[in-house]
């Protein structure tokens, strides 16, 4: 509920009115008024107070990790105390409910964070049963906590839950079980359920874009510095390489001499793709291309200029704590840019391999990169060829021989009716001359062996088709002449267009 006269008090004080009058617009008009619960109800830069937690965990008051409460301070929120469990109980609930008596202003609500306590193996679950729109009592049955499943470890509960392959204490820093990737999962849900429950709608892309078009485009190092979290340690990371860099000091020498131009190629193009949203990520799948005329030490360490051209997906994965980025993680096919760059010979195959039948390592060029860009060239859904798969197509192979089989089949059972046929009107007419009835036609033994012949000249042509298609393989792959001679690549030196 809105106490709109608190509201109007806190927007505009009656000592600094001096007659003036106020009004409260919402841009969304729900029903006969502004509905309070849409975001654009009221603008960001109406002055809202912070949303208010309290922490509740079996240990004593200041024995519990104090990182917990300043990663929810560090995202606007009030941690108004802590309240330790104790021995749980009447007076344990009669602390909890006590809050909700607190005198809170304008907008104002509050949170419960529980820390479920060691060695717990049950939760109350509250269920209320509906009907037609009426609703049943509420009550409290018991769920034992279980294992989820998937990678995600959901829990089939009334509400969102999951489980995690740690043990208890596993999110405080300060606890010797603290487990960093459990605990980062756990961070983001944990965040999510919060900004649905106080209706928060936090702008997490403006801060990334910033980064982008600092590093990128502006090539401006101060810029680029200031998008990242300094209540923490921030940390960038490209995987495929591991360079980057840990901490604030690390990130500046990091961009200044090993990222920023001179060390970033001015043909160098990013086009987004896709973008996935969470309450503090930022997902980006890129097509990255570039010609290599100077060495890029991210992702070509030590590599002296090859005058190449690359094209690769690239995954950005953007953490941000507090609107700030927190962590910056990307990852690419190095193998495609090895290849692409002459590096690296899919036909060159180490003798132990060989000795295994392995006769091409599987690896693509800049085709991958330009199938997602551009799909497949018969305009269906999805970009897998299966190429690399040597069996793949087989079984296509077998039906088209199978039906080419069975059409012969069908011609020849026609032959050998209609000759039959013609043999009954001749003996007809020759008074029944047994010996020439009886005799085979040299038509239908001519057309039986001629069909093994046509099967065997066909498994010829198959043959031959095959060697067609391997040759045509590795002529798809321009890039192969550039492995044994990088000086004669097909790569065209014309730097690429830019993309909007």
């Amino acid at each position: 509920m809105f106490d709109v006269p608190k509201i109007v008090e806190a927007a505009l004080p009656s000592e600094e009115r001096n007659g003036r009058t106020l009004a409260i617009t919402g841009g969304s008009m729900a029903g006969p008024g502004p509905n309070p619960n849409d975001q654009s109800f009221l603008s960001d830069e109406f002055p809202k107070s912070k949303p208010k937690l309290y922490i509740t965990a079996e240990e004593e008051d200041g024995d519990f990790d104090e990182m917990t409460s300043f990663q929810w301070r560090n995202e606007g929120y009030d941690v108004l105390g802590y309240i330790g469990m104790g021995d749980g109980g009447s007076d344990y609930q009669a602390q909890l409910k006590a809050l909700a008596t607190q005198d809170l202003g304008p907008c104002e609500s509050f949170g419960i964070v529980v820390h479920l306590a060691e060695g717990q193996e049950t939760i109350g679950i509250v269920k209320q049963d509906q009907m037609v729109g009426i609703q049943g009592k509420k009550r409290t049955v018991t769920r034992p906590i279980k294992q989820g499943f998937g990678t995600g470890k959901l829990v089939k509960y009334n509400y969102p839950a999951y489980s995690y392959d740690a043990d208890p204490g596993f999110a405080e820093e300060s606890s010797d079980a603290f487990d960093a990737i459990s605990a980062d999962l756990a961070w983001t849900r944990s965040l999510t359920a919060a900004q649905r429950a106080f209706r928060r709608d936090v702008n997490i892309e403006r801060q990334h874009e910033e980064n982008v078009n600092a590093k990128y485009y502006s090539q401006d190092l101060k810029k680029c510095l200031s998008t990242y979290t300094q209540n923490t340690t921030p940390a960038v990371t490209y995987f495929p390489t591991l360079t980057g860099g840990i901490d604030a000091d690390e990130l500046q020498d990091f961009y200044a001499h090993y990222f920023l131009q001179p060390k970033q190629p001015k043909s160098l193009r990013l086009t987004l793709l896709s973008r996935t949203l969470g309450v503090n990520r930022v997902v980006d799948e890129i097509h990255v291309t570039f010609k290599h005329t100077t060495e890029i030490p991210w992702i070509l360490p030590s590599i002296p200029p090859t005058k190449k051209h690359v094209e690769v997906i690239m995954v950005s994965i953007v953490t941000l704590r507090g609107g700030k980025i927190g962590h910056e993680r990307l990852y690419w096919d190095q193998a495609s840019v090895l290849y692409q760059v002459g590096l690296l010979d899919p036909n060159l195959v180490p003798p132990a391999a060989k000795k295994r039948g392995v006769t091409k390592l599987p690896v693509v060029g800049r085709e991958a990169a330009q199938r997602r860009l551009n799909g497949n060239e018969d305009g269906e859904d999805g970009e897998a060829d299966n190429n690399l798969i040597p069996d793949w197509y087989d079984d296509d192979e077998d039906e088209d021989e199978e039906e080419e089989g069975d059409g012969e089949d069908d011609e020849d059972e026609e032959e050998d009716e209609g000759q039959e046929s013609d043999q009954g009107e001749e003996a007809g007419n020759d008074n029944r001359d047994h010996n020439g009835g009886t005799q085979p036609q040299n038509g239908t033994h001519g057309q039986a062996s001629n069909n093994e012949q046509d099967d065997e000249g066909g498994s010829e042509e198959e043959e031959d088709d095959e060697g067609s298609e391997d040759g045509s393989d590795d002529g798809d792959h321009d890039d192969d002449e550039t492995m044994v001679e990088p000086d004669k690549a097909h790569h065209s030196d014309e730097e690429p267009s830019r993309r909007s």
